[in-house]
């Protein structure tokens, strides 16, 4: 009961000084409430799936026979299950890619579903992929391509135009029945690469490791970017085995990594605080929610924030997150651990954004500092997070240099260089395999 007292008279306070200090003025350009809701949607899941699937080729024709197609046991269900056990919320299907086949029975061209043997003329893929992702409550995107290597009309812009445009209204009407009519059009930051060698699926192929997805993971997520992994279904018309096993041990790792905060019972100060208003306190960069921010007084050069995590802790991963909601601000920063006494750098960072991962060589400290050396008006940190990966990559002192490291643990490691290239490693290692790049 004491806990809660402490609690309802902290928030009541709160709630009485939060119409005290105003909120920072934006800074423009600013993310619509649309962009903020994709932002915040994370990975999304694209299907590559055609008559392209049946003629074992990355671009068709257009000429292939529709009977080809006949998935006999298509599973929508399975798709967006693994989807979203794997940690994606939005799958998007290629409806129509560049050979023009739909994977909808279209009015307007009879190269499609209802021209193939899958359910007698009778199946609509859309359809079953929009019921499934409906029904598990994650996002739904189709992918309608502009080229259409079947369509005679491709070509003859004014008869295409028309054409597209009417395929889009089919698709834009029957299944995506949400949207905003006062929206403008927009260009987000995604990353596309496929979970194979492919984009369609192909039977001598085999998928990337787990790791590589990590490290794709942190290259596109961890640089301010949506990751749009492809994970081709195959002619059966459900995700590979080896596919889906694959996503799984992805999942385990981001676990590993990414479950637990280590800084999340920290002590945090600031140089300053906005009003020395609570509501803009430093605390709240442990709440992870980007509408919920630390922001100093205005008019200052630089920005600190003092991290105390109340032990020693271990760590090679920082994640930092910037209120876009009010327009994206720093510039340039860098985190300090205290060693015997003496602050060390341990990373240099530029653009934060919406999320920003950075990893180093890992370190031990109980001290911390965040520097803001650099921002287009005063910065809005909502989010600091530090984490521990033991899978993919440990730093060398030379940042272009890495090793990576296929499971395992290390504990200590000792490197040998010569005109910056790693000649040998060694130390307490505990893993299966070393790779030096």
């Amino acid at each position: 009961m004491e806990s809660v007292s402490v609690l309802l008279i902290l928030l009541t306070a709160w709630s009485a000084r939060a119409t005290n200090t105003p909120p920072p003025l934006p800074v423009l350009p600013l993310p619509s409430a649309q962009q903020l809701k994709w932002q915040l949607g994370g990975m999304a899941m694209f299907f590559h799936f055609g008559i392209n699937t049946f003629t074992d080729s990355e671009w068709g024709t257009g000429q292939a026979d529709p009977s080809l197609f006949n998935p006999g046991y298509l599973d929508a269900r399975q798709w967006v299950r693994v989807a979203k056990e794997a940690g994606f919320r939005r799958v998007i299907l290629t409806a129509k890619h560049h050979d023009g086949f739909c994977l909808w029975p279209s009015a307007y061209t009879n190269y499609s579903v209802k021209s193939s043997t899958w359910k007698g003329g009778n199946g609509d893929v859309v359809a079953e992929l929009a019921a499934a992702a409906r029904e598990a409550g994650i996002g739904l995107g189709l992918y309608l391509s502009p080229w259409d290597r079947h369509e005679a009309c491709y070509g003859d812009t004014l008869r295409y135009n028309q054409h597209y445009l009417a395929q889009m209204r089919e698709l834009l009407t029957r299944y995506s029945r949400q949207g905003d009519p006062d929206g403008s059009n927009w260009v987000p930051p995604e990353c596309d690469v496929s979970i194979r060698p492919g984009w369609f699926w192909h039977g001598s192929q085999q998928p990337k490791t787990a790791t590589s997805l990590l490290e794709i993971f942190y290259k596109s997520t961890g640089r301010n970017c949506m990751l749009l992994l492809n994970v081709p279904p195959n002619s059966t018309g459900l995700l590979a085995y080896e596919d889906v096993q694959v996503l799984h041990n992805f999942k385990d790792i981001l676990n590993s990594i990414f479950s637990v905060n280590l800084a999340q019972n920290a002590i945090i100060t600031a140089s300053s605080v906005r009003g020395n208003d609570f509501q803009f306190g430093a605390s709240w960069i442990l709440v992870d929610d980007i509408f919920t921010y630390w922001a100093p007084d205005e008019g200052q050069e630089k920005w600190h924030l003092h991290i105390d995590l109340r032990r020693v802790i271990s760590f090679n991963v920082l994640c930092l997150q910037e209120a876009i909601q009010l327009g994206q601000r720093v510039s340039r920063y860098h985190l300090d651990v205290l060693e015997d006494g003496v602050w060390c750098t341990v990373m240099n960072g530029s653009t934060v954004g919406y999320k920003k991962l950075e990893r180093f060589s890992p370190v031990s400290s109980q001290f911390l500092r965040l520097t803001i050396d650099e921002a287009r008006a005063d910065p809005l940190i909502a989010f600091f997070g530090l984490y521990m990966d033991n899978t993919s990559i440990v730093y060398a002192n030379d940042s272009s240099k890495a090793i990576s490291i296929s499971g395992g643990t290390l504990t200590k490691i000792n490197l040998t260089t010569l005109d910056g290239k790693i000649q040998s490693v060694s130390g307490n290692l505990s893993m299966n395999s070393v790779l030096t790049s």
